[in-house]
């Protein structure tokens, strides 16, 4: 895509953004009971920050400097629109459990000075006690605590941007951009508090990080890796697990070793990929079910009962093996013949668009299977991809869930579908480094 035209379309988002402002800013302070006056001074102090934060780091990139402000102003409509939804589509959802939790930790805290540390400390106690802290900092302001982690996942975005640019100095930097930071799906399910938004910072951080060793290795880049291995542990262990074994995977099948020593050295690394394969499978299902679903999710369920969300249940006859099977098409359900509401049916939209895109760059895809043995990070992206695929599709049961979970596969499946093995010399991102 030639800079001129990505500049009309990101203009273009922008313009539509700041003409519905009067609707997404109401929905941000108004979606429900809760205190917001502060939020009218918290807001513009946190997305201004972030704003001149983005310019300095774009000031030598005109696609960049152009794209992230508009890119913040677009999650920052998210967050209020992601809170009408839960307030007034869902009537409820994990993001009031992460708030009233963190406010009782920080009401504790007020009036005893006691902080409460929560056991176990990862996954939903986690979040609990950031939604805490943040409280004893800002006090209990909702829309305030939305935006700042619909910041955090912005980042995440951004990270992974970054390092496609490292991977890929010949990908089309231009059309991820706009996918990374406007695609509907990677905008709104993170932009609110809760899992989505930290995972998909450190999500960011890690493939960043990933890059950069792969690029040239430092101590800054190890930094990156750790940082975000170590958040995503935190928030999703099974993600974190999955990361690590996409990491592994590329040096175990790539063609640069030879002899007795390195065949048994990747019959043995096959065996404990399969073996841990197969543990993340049962402990994804099993974290889904117990944690996102009963927990984060129950709200969707009761509407899905009474007709307000729609019948979105994914084969609950199946076997998990049996939907496993359909893991090639996880990225394009729900499909029309699928669909019962208006929520479903922007997400099948959404899906049918991926799928003509998908189509449209089949000869980059087909090129990027036939040769990711060359390069390591076009491996980590492949074994990731089939691999959530492949567990995500046999644990889902829900489209509302699949869709929400499944923006933690999108910007893989992005990447490889724009990158380009195309003068193959690594280059410098542009612009300070991080």
């Amino acid at each position: 895509m030639q800079f001129a035209k990505a500049q009309m379309i990101v203009k273009s988002i922008g313009l539509l953004t700041m003409i519905t402002c009067p609707v997404w800013v109401l929905a941000l302070f108004y979606s429900a009971e809760y205190q917001y006056s502060s939020s009218f001074v918290l807001i513009p102090v946190v997305v201004a920050v972030n704003v001149i934060l983005a310019l300095r780091i774009a000031r030598n990139d005109p696609f960049l400097h152009l794209t992230l402000p508009i890119a913040i102003i677009f999650k920052l409509a998210a967050c209020g629109l992601y809170m009408y939804m839960v307030h007034n589509v869902l009537g409820g959802g994990d993001v009031d459990d992460y708030f009233d939790r963190g406010r009782r930790i920080a009401s504790l805290y007020s009036a005893t000075g006691e902080w409460q540390f929560l056991v176990p400390f990862w996954s939903t106690n986690f979040i609990t006690m950031i939604s805490g802290a943040l409280q004893i900092l800002i006090g209990p302001a909702f829309p305030s605590m939305s935006v700042i982690f619909g910041m955090l996942s912005f980042w995440g975005e951004f990270f992974a941007y970054r390092a496609f640019c490292t991977a890929f100095p010949k990908g089309d930097r231009y059309i991820l951009g706009i996918l990374l930071f406007f695609l509907p799906s990677i905008v709104f399910w993170p932009s609110t508090i809760g899992k989505d938004a930290l995972i998909m910072l450190f999500i960011g951080l890690c493939v960043y990080g990933f890059a950069l060793v792969n690029h040239q290795p430092s101590p800054k880049a190890f930094f990156y890796l750790g940082l975000g291995l170590l958040g995503t542990m935190v928030v999703r262990p099974h993600i974190a697990a999955m990361l690590v074994i996409s990491m592994t995977a590329p040096y175990l099948v790539a063609n640069n070793r030879r002899g007795a020593a390195a065949a048994l050295t990747k019959m043995i690394g096959f065996a404990l990929l399969l073996g841990g394969t197969y543990f993340i499978a049962l402990q994804a299902r099993t974290f889904l079910q117990f944690d996102d679903v009963n927990g984060g999710m129950t709200a969707i369920d009761n509407v899905n009962r009474s007709n307000h969300y729609g019948n979105a249940a994914i084969g609950q006859n199946e076997s998990a093996f049996a939907r496993a099977i359909s893991a090639p098409v996880l990225l394009f359900r729900p499909f029309i013949w699928e669909v019962h509401n208006i929520p479903s049916t922007l997400a099948s939209i959404e899906a049918l668009l991926l799928l003509l895109f998908t189509w449209r760059r089949r000869r980059e895809l087909l090129e990027m299977l036939r040769r990711w043995k060359i390069d390591t990070f076009a491996a980590f992206l492949l074994v990731y991809t089939v691999q959530f695929s492949i567990i995500f599709a046999g644990a889902m049961s829900n489209f509302g869930l699949l869709a929400r979970q499944r923006v933690m596969l999108l910007p893989f499946a992005l990447m490889l579908l724009t990158a380009s093995f195309a003068d193959w010399k690594r280059s410098p991102l542009q612009g300070p480094a991080l």
